[in-house]
């Protein structure tokens, strides 16, 4: 009498038994498959559903998805299902004992491979699967000194040992055995790296059971300021300088499409510049010149604008606070008209000391020329003065002084973003 129930997890259908008539060629030379499936868990009682997996059967010549398994549940000769290519089998066991499952794998050409793995019935059961890992399988932008946790009860309340695996490969090595603990600190991680890890539990008893394997990516290193920025959108550099409290580009924004001098930038899906005489080349020397509607994307009070995430356009509070950590007085910094300070606009002017480095890339005007090349420089704010005008500054090849001056929208001047 059969004291086992055994059910695939899939219903057998004629399908998976046609395939048999696809054998190779008579004449080909043809290898035997290995068989090869996990049990878990790997003891139990009669109330226990043990499932079986021959996901890692192989052949050299027949697709793994296109072998043929089957199961006798107690090694007697008595197979309990009919050759498929389902992989995965559920079985439960009405009395106590040790039993013997067997597996056979057959492959296109006809020749069959066996093994067998016990599981025990009745007696100390098994720890359960460990579970809710966290983090969570498959979750990013995790802190790189985050500790592991899960979660496993043994049936008969035995105490638990844990062994756990890890590392950057997706069969992570052992890195710690017999912990006592639900939870493992890895120490320091690396950034922007994916990790694997996975744990088995062991009761006293002798009886274990493996977890899966999980995994998660950690967070991207934190930017210093004076590294190189790199935008995502388009992979342009730009390096970086700390000036008092701020960290600013140290070069001008350019990223967008670039558009002739003729046309006023439009309310579209795509970032426009312009390049200065329409030239192409002079973008990669000076940056873009962009509207300032384009610049805050044509919204009046969006700073982040056009610059890149975790980035924004430089309100005219954080243009003053720039002029004064560069020695301006407060009341200078303030003021909204006229050349103010004395030597800040040499500061802000290529190798100037400061590390700004602007470039004298001229501006577009509102009637689409191009004007003072080499001459200007003219720089938005984030600030609007009013409904058709925005604060800007201005350096020249004539003045030491930062000019405090407002232009219409319609102007396309250079735009440089700020650290959030």
């Amino acid at each position: 009498m059969k004291n086992r129930i055994f059910r695939l997890l899939l219903i057998l259908t004629a399908p998976a038994l046609i395939m048999l008539s696809c054998s190779k060629d008579e004449e080909a030379e043809n290898t035997a498959p290995t068989a090869s499936f996990t049990v878990n868990p790997q003891s139990g009682n009669t109330q226990t559903e043990f499932e079986l997996d021959a996901s890692a059967c192989s052949d050299l010549e027949t697709p793994a998805g296109e072998l043929l398994v089957r199961w006798d549940g107690n090694d007697d000769g008595i197979w309990e299902s009919d050759y498929s290519t389902i992989k995965i089998a559920l079985v439960t066991f009405d009395t106590e004992g040790v039993y013997t499952i067997r597996l056979q794998v057959k492959d296109a050409g006809g020749l069959t491979g066996t093994t067998t793995r016990e599981v025990t019935i009745g007696g100390n059961l098994s720890p359960a699967v460990p579970d809710n890992p966290s983090p969570v399988d498959g979750t990013t932008n995790v802190v790189v000194n985050a500790s592991l946790q899960w979660t496993s009860s043994d049936p008969e309340q035995d105490p638990i040992l844990y062994d756990v695996y890890f590392g950057n490969v997706q069969n992570p090595p052992l890195a710690s055995a017999g912990i006592s603990d639900d939870s493992y600190t890895p120490g320091a991680m690396a950034n922007n790296t994916t990790y694997y890890w996975k744990v088995v539990a062991h009761d006293d008893q002798g009886n274990s059971t493996e977890g899966p394997v999980w995994s998660f990516t950690t967070e991207a290193a934190a930017f210093v300021c004076g590294e190189m920025l790199t935008d995502p959108r388009d992979d342009k550099n730009y390096p970086t300088i700390q000036i008092g409290d701020q960290c600013w580009m140290a070069k001008n924004l350019n990223v967008g499409d670039r558009i002739d001098g003729g046309q006023d930038m439009s309310d579209d899906s795509n970032l426009e510049k312009y390049c200065y005489d329409d030239e192409a080349a002079n973008c990669d020397t000076y940056g873009g010149l962009y509207q300032w509607a384009e610049m805050v994307q044509y919204a009046g009070d969006n700073l982040q604008g056009i610059c890149p995430g975790g980035w924004h356009l430089p309100t005219l509070e954080e243009w003053e606070a720039l002029e004064m950590a560069l020695g301006m007085s407060q009341a200078q910094a303030t003021a909204t008209s006229g050349w103010q300070g004395t030597d800040e606009g040499t500061a802000l002017k290529e190798g100037g000391g400061s590390g700004f480095n602007a470039l004298l890339g001229g501006y577009r005007g509102t009637s689409g020329n191009f004007a003072f090349g080499n001459a200007w420089a003219v720089f938005w704010t984030g600030t609007q003065s009013s409904t058709y005008q925005a604060y800007a500054r201005t350096l020249d090849v004539d003045h030491t002084q930062v000019n405090h001056t407002q232009y219409d929208k319609q102007f396309g001047n250079a735009v440089r973003c700020l650290k959030d």
